[in-house]
């Protein structure tokens, strides 16, 4: 009924709960920064700067505040968006400069579209009438 555990499926088994661990590590970090950047207060120091694991003589350091610096990406990020939303104003301009030089052409080619598909249909009309 009861099986012993073969070593890979051990290794298996704690790779995932470190796994696990590790996510839930990460997501109260992103929560407690997320409710302190909410609610203007000041983040909370925590007493240990990091948490030793020791899994068969190895000690394995995780830390508990991991702090990063997006400045700089920030900084290409927000060029980036620049660049593109004044490319997409030139790109507007360019379109409607291009539609109001086409929009004559285009109206005279609908027009003459819309005489010759009425003379078309008063053509269908008669010839339906002469076989009547």
């Amino acid at each position: 009924m009861f099986r012993q555990v073969v070593t890979t499926d051990i290794r298996l088994i704690i790779r995932g709960l470190f796994i696990l661990l590790t996510i839930i590590a990460v997501g109260v970090g992103i929560v407690e920064y997320q409710m302190a950047t909410l609610t203007h207060r000041p983040e909370q120091e925590f007493l240990a700067n990091s948490v030793v694991v020791t899994i068969a003589n190895y000690l394995i350091p995780v830390p508990i505040k991991i702090e990063t610096n997006f400045s700089r990406l920030e900084y290409w990020l927000t060029i980036w968006h620049q660049q593109f939303v004044d490319e997409a104003f030139s790109a507007k301009k360019a379109a409607g400069e291009y539609w109001r030089q086409v929009k004559p052409y285009i109206e005279t080619a609908l027009h003459t579209l819309r005489a010759k598909t009425w003379q078309t249909m008063q053509q269908m009309d008669e010839y339906i009438r002469e076989y009547r």
